[in-house]
């Protein structure tokens, strides 16, 4: 991941983002900012100041083309000798003019595109990445045409866990598709969509096929009773 370093915005080439840096309910912005990863503010030398206008192109580019709202992305510079201090601003159309607004006043979702798409210019450049919940709080359609666009461009590895079923419905290589499976005894089992017992043929949806519990990993969830839960909190509360 982007290194704890001041002097630069570039990436390693093995970057790993588990459930400790992203959390199920969406990105930690105390962590985006203060932790290891750079791209939102810090501090670096003013010899790599064309980073930073690297990364408003690549910024600007990616989110005015997924928000309309958005005209582009830059960085709020203040000079201090031989350094410079940095932070992340989205100018968008907000109650009828652009306005600048600081990326850290952004959604969780918004925070979590801008790590996602971090992470997968990280695959593109020849590295290996391996991202927990990579689509939290991003809408499943927008993240499935982001992986599906950007798949062809990777030249090194992407491995992500996902609830967003719409990606078997991607233009994507089948054989990168692997479901969790938990056997009678809770262990669990990872298994290939291409290695099932039933044949896949290439007109099949591979969503519906799963949906309709033939690859297996379900939640098999037995029926809740919320009225008697209710109740009982109810009467918990008027003792």
């Amino acid at each position: 991941n982007y290194g704890q370093q001041t002097d630069s915005l570039q990436p390693t080439q093995t970057s790993t983002c588990s459930s400790n840096a992203v959390r199920s309910d969406g990105m930690d912005k105390a962590r985006m900012n203060g932790g290891g990863n750079k791209p939102i503010s810090g501090k670096m030398s003013v010899d790599n100041e064309e980073q930073l206008a690297l990364a408003e192109q690549i910024f600007s580019s990616f989110f005015s083309a997924i928000n309309s709202n958005v005209k582009g992305l830059s960085y709020r510079k203040t000079y201090t000798d031989r350094y410079i201090d940095y932070t992340l601003q989205m100018i968008k159309y907000v109650a009828g003019e652009y306005r600048t607004i600081d990326f850290a006043r952004e959604s969780k979702g918004t925070y979590q595109l801008l790590m996602v798409l971090c992470y997968l210019l990280v695959a593109c450049l020849g590295g290996i990445v391996i991202l927990d919940e990579a689509d939290s709080a991003i809408h499943d359609l927008l993240f499935k045409k982001i992986i599906q666009e950007i798949a062809p461009e990777i030249k090194g590895q992407i491995i992500f866990t996902t609830h967003n079923t719409m990606l078997m419905e991607a233009d994507l290589n089948r054989n990168s598709i692997y479901v969790l499976l938990e056997e009678e005894k809770g262990e669990k089992l990872i298994r290939c969509i291409s290695d099932h017992v039933n044949r896949t043929y290439i007109t099949n949806n591979l969503r519906n096929k799963y949906l309709h519990g033939e690859y297996g990993g379900l939640p098999d969830v037995n029926r809740i009773d919320f009225a008697n839960l209710i109740l009982s909190l109810a009467e918990k509360l008027m003792q």
